[in-house]
């Protein structure tokens, strides 16, 4: 784990944010991939994910955008209970 907020957890491209969602029939967990463009000196990290529901395309995002306009549930800050943190595989950082 990396922690839960974005900037001391030095994201970038590959990481993941992973989200857990409390329902009555059990907990969902939920996962976004942080991508980087191309062009990384002028263009903002990325998020992908499927929103869940059947036939839903995968959408991307800026992460700024969803830091700050996103349902509070699906906000990947430290005050979101429901936002367990940022994540890098260890296999991916050689």
């Amino acid at each position: 784990p990396l922690g839960r907020d974005e900037r001391a957890a030095s994201v970038k491209s590959g990481d993941v944010l992973a989200f857990r969602q409390e329902r009555d029939s059990g907990d969902v967990f939920h996962l976004m991939l942080v991508v980087a463009p191309a062009d990384r000196a002028h263009a903002e990290l990325h998020v992908v994910y499927h929103p869940g529901e059947k036939d839903a395309p995968v959408r991307v995002g800026r992460l700024s955008e969803l830091m700050r306009d996103a349902p509070g549930a699906w906000r990947p800050v430290p005050q979101n209970p429901s936002f367990l943190g940022f994540f890098r595989f260890k296999e991916w950082t050689s």
